[in-house]
């Protein structure tokens, strides 16, 4: 079996639906979707004067061949509306695969790695997303890495399914926790200081996390105590004060030797939402604020 990861667009028509359908075909005619990410919109890149698009990926995990997942993402396409007129034209619906596996592909018709991810926000916002940690295999960085030194200017709206109203609605529901004050206060007016600092937040951060949830993995809660607490000054540095207490929680209850490790690990799975969330914005500042400079 192998993992993989596709990504959905659609710019014309009802957008929402196409992608709903989408998932569902390729539910039937390749495999269950284990994980889905929120609905990112964004404008049309590589072409200008396009509809905004709604971009979305999804996860499943199937023992087809890379090639025969095309052929079946090709037929829902076309049975879906698309008409391939025009490179980066709009469509009802584009489905491509980004990884399939860790293997490299290079055929006729047939790219994996999908060989623009790297480039494209609206595909590494969803990826990181879902998967931050997942390495490249071509470039052997992780998509969060990737997205951290992406230079793509299109910005892109997060949105969530809401049940009650039955519509998708601007991401509102992981708290704001990230105040650059004491940065900005710090720095000379200059940005360089404060692009400095989120930078080296943005390569150590992840690689705690990591070392965080393989931790958690392994039950070593001495190595998730000493994780949690070398990243608590940093989030208070950055004042994101709801993530460092969480922290503080995992932490404690690491060094209690974890007597109840369901409530530690779902503590943790909580605080490392926020700080995720709070790393994609970090993204995008730092980009804005070395365009000042």
């Amino acid at each position: 079996m192998q993992s993989v990861f596709l990504l959905l667009g659609s710019n014309l028509g009802d957008r929402e639906s196409f992608l709903k359908i989408a998932i569902e075909r390729i539910a039937a005619a390749i495999a269950p979707v284990l994980q889905r990410s929120s609905v990112y919109e964004t404008q049309s890149w590589g072409k200008t004067g396009e509809p905004d698009y709604l971009n979305q990926v999804i996860w499943l995990s199937t023992d087809l061949s890379a090639r025969e997942v095309l052929q079946k993402i090709l037929a829902i396409e076309e049975d879906l509306g698309r008409h391939r007129e025009e490179k980066w034209g709009s469509r009802t619906i584009d489905i491509d695969i980004l990884f399939y596996g860790a293997e490299i592909i290079n055929e006729p018709g047939l790219q994996v790695p999908h060989p623009d991810l790297h480039k494209r926000r609206f595909t590494l916002a969803p990826l990181a997303e879902m998967a931050p940690y997942l390495v490249h295999p071509v470039l052997k960085k992780n998509i969060l890495t990737l997205e951290t030194e992406l230079i793509d200017d299109l910005h892109v709206k997060r949105y969530i399914y809401n049940e009650d109203h039955n519509e998708l609605m601007l991401q509102n529901s992981i708290p704001q926790d990230l105040d650059l004050s004491i940065l900005e206060e710090i720095e000379d007016g200059s940005n360089e200081f404060l692009v400095e600092s989120i930078d080296m937040f943005l390569h150590q951060t992840p690689e705690l996390l990591k070392t965080i949830a393989n931790g958690l993995a392994a039950e070593d809660w001495t190595i998730v105590a000493q994780a949690s607490h070398k990243l608590k000054p940093n989030l208070g540095f950055f004042g994101m004060l709801i993530s460092q207490g969480m922290m503080q929680e995992v932490e404690l209850m690491a060094k209690a030797g974890a007597p109840a490790p369901d409530v530690l690990n779902a503590k943790f799975v909580d605080v490392q939402a926020i700080i995720e969330d709070n790393l994609h914005s970090l993204v995008r500042i730092k980009a804005e604020k070395e365009a000042e400079l």
